[in-house]
């Protein structure tokens, strides 16, 4: 009977020791959405509610990057990681 492998947990190669710029485009949406959806839950418990309005707002962000491969936030991280190009230059 052969024994099972273990499923590959990351669907991208991690080098613990490397640094953020290293990691994939998906991987940098997804830590700046879950740092966002806590801010934002935790804003809305201890300040005010309407701070719940930024995990909707992540959420509708995740959604229409799913759908169509392209937001907000992955154009400007991938403009920061590719360095602003200044105008006539």
């Amino acid at each position: 009977m052969p024994t099972p492998t273990a499923p590959n947990r990351c669907a991208w190669p991690v080098d613990p020791a490397g640094d953020a710029s290293s990691w994939p485009t998906t991987r940098v949406l997804f830590l700046l959405a879950g740092t966002v959806t806590l801010a934002g839950t935790v804003l809305s418990t201890r300040v005010n509610r309407r701070f719940g309005l930024i995990p909707a707002l992540v959420g509708v962000n995740q959604l229409l990057f799913v759908t169509t491969g392209w937001c907000p936030a992955s154009a400007v991280i991938s403009r920061l990681r590719n360095g602003a190009k200044s105008p006539g230059s």
